[in-house]
């Protein structure tokens, strides 16, 4: 039997636990606000620490998730389109070029890179606004 693409989710539900305030921890909250299901974040640090790491690319595919979650235009305009990706590895030798001129055309959302300190604090603002 096809599973459906709607979610039953009853009126006395429970609220769901979320470990770690962090990228996936706000993501999950806020696809679990999208289906109607409350949830909790409960994080290690008293203070966001959203410099942690420099940047971070998100692909087309992570993009329409967004889109799916009303962030997609700010997430962009607070990034910068991406038209391709190098990897190089640990010698410095190109190990792969990945040419995303397209993408937006192919994949209905354009690739990004942004600042993680730009995506932590829009997805606490967004979760913050519920």
């Amino acid at each position: 039997m096809p599973l459906s693409h709607s979610v039953f989710v009853p009126e006395n539900s429970k609220k769901v636990i979320i470990v770690g305030g962090g990228i996936a921890g706000c993501v999950l909250a806020l696809a679990l606000d999208k289906i109607g299901m409350k949830s909790e974040i409960f994080e290690a640090r008293e203070i966001p620490n959203d410099n942690v790491g420099l940047f971070h690319y998100l692909s087309s595919n992570a993009m329409n998730v967004y889109k799916v979650l009303g962030l997609y235009d700010k997430l962009k305009d607070s990034g910068h389109i991406c038209n391709g990706v190098i990897h190089y590895k640990d010698n410095g030798k190109k190990l792969a070029r990945i040419d995303e001129k397209s993408s937006l055309k192919d994949y209905g959302a354009n690739s990004i890179m942004i600042k993680r300190e730009y995506l932590t604090r829009i997805l606490r603002d967004e979760i913050q606004s519920k």
